[in-house]
């Protein structure tokens, strides 16, 4: 009996022992998690925005213009693309010759084609014109998880914009991001613009980046050049499943060139030829450019291979403007 008892007395210790340590477990993980929250609630109630006169942060005014133009319930102008259509595009001269309201939500290559076209899927209206321009259609989520961040800060309206398979990735860049804000937080030095055409005050009220921009030609030969752009199986099913919602809702979607600098490495022109034939295969909004219309001499690009100077913005929107005027008499 007393060697059970003892067998006994032993299990029972070894069960408390057990149970404490499970108990001691759980309230760490308790208090770690909440300390995580705590953390994170932290940076994005009191240290968020950091970034908010950022040219990211021009995504906020972007986007309120679109909300405000969908509540109108006139047919308008939607430019969907990367930073090829901010420094490129002179919305002014659509809106003129169209009679319609344009906005431009171009924004960054960084933040990848499905974030940037989800920026316009709840505005999307009958009659509207959604016009794509990529430098690229790889269909790949964000690339640029840090700026990501800073262009989505504390916006929680703005979230849903993250592609669902980048979940996990922009999880494990919050803690650089909270580093980075919370750096800026105590030293003052966050909110603040540049004067150089990368900050949210650069924008004009369609979206375009309104900053006086010189030819950069001397800076731009031999260092920055032309790119060969990609359409991948990923990329053309975003574009169909973006023209069957327009569809959808009886708006029209036309895919339109990017400038290309014409330079040494530029890709030929028979290159461009079979791109577009491709893209053409690939995908069921019709493609109104001729890429080889849209190649430029270097003299009118500013800072990168796809940002036009003042003068290359308006000389590219007339190029377009040529084009959907083709494209709309063709198609009554």
């Amino acid at each position: 009996m007393k060697q059970s008892d003892n067998l006994y007395k032993m299990k029972a210790k070894q069960d408390t022992e057990f149970t404490r340590f499970v108990k001691k477990t759980v309230k760490f993980a308790i208090c770690t998690i909440l300390l995580i929250a705590l953390l994170i609630a932290a940076v994005l109630f009191c240290i968020a925005p950091q970034y908010s006169q950022g040219y990211n942060a021009s995504i906020i005014d972007k986007t309120e213009r679109l909300k405000e133009l969908h509540e109108s319930d006139r047919p308008k102008i939607i430019l969907i693309g990367d930073s090829n259509l901010s420094f490129g595009i002179d919305s002014s001269l659509l809106e003129e010759t169209f009679d319609m309201p344009v906005v431009n939500m171009g924004l960054h290559g960084g933040l990848g084609q499905e974030f940037q076209m989800n920026m316009a899927y709840d505005y999307i209206d009958a009659n509207d014109i959604v016009i794509v321009s990529f430098t690229s259609y790889s269909g790949n989520g964000i690339g640029d998880f840090e700026l990501a961040w800073i262009t989505l800060e504390n916006h929680f309206d703005l979230w849903h914009l993250i592609p669902k398979k980048n979940y996990r990735e922009m999880f494990k860049e919050f803690p650089n991001y909270s580093v980075r804000a919370i750096k800026l937080f105590i030293s003052n030095q966050g909110n603040q613009e540049s004067d150089d055409g990368y900050s949210r005050g650069s924008f004009n009220q369609f979206g375009d980046v309104s900053y006086v921009r010189e030819s950069g030609e001397k800076e731009l030969i031999g260092q920055i050049h032309t790119q060969t752009p990609v359409i991948t199986q990923a990329g053309a099913q975003l574009l169909n499943q973006m023209n069957q919602y327009c569809k959808a809702r009886s708006a029209t979607m036309v895919v339109v060139s990017y400038p290309i600098m014409e330079d040494e490495y530029t890709p030929s022109k028979e290159f461009y030829i079979d791109f577009r034939q491709r893209m053409q295969e690939a995908v069921e909004a019709p493609i109104i450019s001729d890429f080889n219309s849209y190649r430029y001499s270097p003299s009118l690009f500013y800072n990168t291979a796809y940002h036009l100077t003042s003068d290359g913005a308006r000389v590219r929107t007339n190029q377009l403007i040529s084009d959907l005027k083709q494209f709309l008499s063709n198609d009554q």
